[in-house]
């Protein structure tokens, strides 16, 4: 595994408990998840104030 790609896993590769990596990605996912939703909701929101 190459450590040296960013943040996500340098975290990875110095965390060695499996638990703690899945816990650490589900969190971003979570995260990238409602970034998403976020950035869907203020375009609709644009979209409906144009009408």
């Amino acid at each position: 595994m190459n450590c040296s790609q960013g943040d996500l896993l340098a975290k990875i590769c110095a965390s060695s408990d499996l638990h703690n990596i899945q816990k650490y990605l589900n969190e971003v996912l979570l995260l990238r998840g409602f970034e998403r939703q976020s950035a869907q909701d203020k375009k609709e929101n644009i979209t409906r104030e144009w009408k």
